[in-house]
Parts: structure tokens; C-alpha cells; sequence
């Protein structure tokens, strides 16, 4: 968080976490429940392999909405998955993480958080 000088938040920073930070919360927890319920029959292979793959998917799912309120709302407001759709959100990760000088792994997750999201939020 920013601070200015004496420990305090500055009002770009308190604005965030009001306007920004609760609503991505509450679309999180949405997402993340959604999620839990998914059908163990999704994918193909093994059920141990589903299972991993479905683990694999939800940790960079939570890596990416982490990384969406430290790296992202670093610079700008905090958008929700649902402001645009899907496929959408590729070209926009890509072009913000290398200005962000985010890795590869930092930009897939991020994909994997807005992408997945958005597809639950936005079903078309």
C-alpha cells in the first residue's frame, strides 16, 4: 500500500480499498464457491488426475486474484472479471504484465483468474 510520509494511507490508496478491494472480494468469494461445486467428471484421464488438474486450476486461479490486488491495483483501479468478456482479457494481461514486468507464470495466473471469472460472471 502506498503511504505518504508518517505511516499514513494516502486517499488514492483509502478510495481503492473502499470502492475497489470489497466488491472484488465478494466477486471472489462468488467465484471461488462456484468453483467447489464443479463437477469431478470435468476433463479427461484419471480421477487422480482431475483431481491435480482441478488443484493446478484453483491454485493459479487464487495466484491470480492475488496478484490482481497487489500488482494491478498498484497503478490503477481494481477491475472486476465481469467489465469485460473473456476473451478479452489475454491481449490486455499480456500488455500490462510486460509494462508491470510481470514473469510468465505471474501472467498466466493472472489469465487464469480474469479468463475464468469473466466466463462465470459473463456466460455467453
Amino acid at each position: 500500500m502506498r503511504r505518504k510520509k508518517g505511516g499514513h494511507l494516502t486517499d488514492r490508496t483509502r478510495g481503492m480499498m473502499k470502492a475497489g478491494i470489497g466488491p472484488v472480494a465478494l466477486g471472489f468469494a462468488t467465484i471461488m464457491l462456484a468453483l467447489s461445486v464443479l463437477p469431478a467428471s470435468i476433463g479427461a484421464g484419471s480421477s487422480a488426475q482431475k483431481a491435480a488438474a482441478q488443484e493446478t486450476d484453483r491454485e493459479g486461479f487464487r495466484r491470480g486474484r492475488a496478484l490482481s490486488v497487489t500488482e494491478c491495483t498498484g497503478c490503477h483501479r481494481a477491475y472486476r472479471p465481469n467489465e469485460y468478456p473473456p476473451q478479452d482479457w489475454p491481449p490486455i494481461i499480456k500488455k500490462m504484465g510486460a509494462r508491470a514486468s510481470l514473469s510468465e507464470s505471474q501472467i498466466r495466473d493472472l489469465e487464469s483468474y480474469f479468463v475464468s471469472a469473466a466466463g462465470l460472471t459473463n456466460p455467453k
